[in-house]
């Protein structure tokens, strides 16, 4: 039997880029949102004491699982959506709160 290090495929949903305008309107510069679709390894939260990371601003953020992806995957911005599929359908919907990239691997806080 073989295990699979990524069993997971990530779908991350890039907005497309707005401005907002003299007048105080958003406008769409970029057109639609784009599709990043990304093998991965989803990892639920086990316990009470890896519930919360620290947020970009300092403030403690609950997470419920943590996603890692290889080394060379792209970085995605905090606040994106995110759908984690394995091979029977979605297992996971939630924006990322937290990206680092590793020297083995990249980690995305969900």
């Amino acid at each position: 039997m073989v295990i699979r290090q990524y069993p997971h495929t990530a779908f991350f949903t890039i907005p497309a880029t707005v401005v907002q305008d003299a007048n105080g309107n958003w406008t769409e510069i970029s057109g639609t949102s784009s599709t990043i679709e990304q093998i991965c390894r989803l990892e639920t939260r086990t316990g009470r004491n890896d519930a919360y990371i620290t947020g970009e601003d300092g403030v403690k953020v609950e997470m419920t699982a943590v996603i890692y992806m290889p080394v060379n995957a792209p970085k995605i911005a905090v606040g994106t959506w995110v759908v984690v599929k394995d091979k029977y359908g979605a297992i996971l919907r939630s924006t990322v709160k937290q990206y680092s990239k590793g020297q083995l691997n990249t980690r995305i806080w969900v």
